[in-house]
């Protein structure tokens, strides 16, 4: 796990996006007094348990009923090797653990991530832009900030309905996906 990853993520999950090589000279503008970075380094550390549950699910301690998201998390960020969503899904992370995101809210947003990485990253063999991870970023900070009466409606179903039109025609899928083939090698 690269830290400047983690900071990068970080950083993104919470703050309007901006590029990797550009986080010192931005950070240096939002965290001027002692006590703004005393609260960023607390913040760096309870995210950054979280950011090594990503890269090693084994690790976590998962209960028997988040086999789902322990499951999203290994296809998406170790089968896959996507990083785009990773800010997205530090986010969620930390909203399930605080208790203040759903069980069932948190499959969903990962498994509609999963389809989305599944359809275009492994069928397709497609790519992400940098805007798909503007809009990963976007959404991690609507979910940062959302209450729960409108998290729903406002965060996961925007997004879920943002993956959904950016996901191939119903023919060019059928097309790739009978062209697949299965061998033990």
């Amino acid at each position: 796990v690269s830290i400047d990853e983690f900071i990068y993520h970080f950083w993104l999950a919470k703050n309007d996006f901006t590029k990797a090589r550009d986080i010192f000279h931005v950070a240096k503008k939002f965290i001027l007094t002692k006590a703004a970075a005393k609260k960023t380094l607390d913040e760096l550390e309870k995210y950054s348990g979280l950011y090594r549950d990503l890269y090693r699910s084994n690790f976590r301690k998962w209960r028997n009923d988040e086999t789902k998201i322990r499951m999203s998390i290994e296809v998406i960020v170790n089968r896959f090797r996507v990083r785009q969503p990773l800010p997205l899904m530090l986010t969620a992370l930390f909203k399930y653990e605080a208790k203040s995101l759903a069980k069932g809210e948190i499959e969903r947003l990962f498994s509609a991530i999963e389809l989305f990485t599944f359809t275009n990253t492994g069928l397709m063999s497609t790519r992400s832009s940098g805007g798909v991870l503007q809009m990963y970023t976007l959404h991690a900070r609507a979910l940062h900030s959302s209450k729960a009466a409108t998290r729903r409606e406002v965060t996961i179903d925007t997004l879920i309905a943002k993956l959904r039109s950016r996901l191939p025609a119903k023919n060019v899928f059928i097309e790739r996906f009978s062209s697949l083939r299965y061998s033990d090698k």
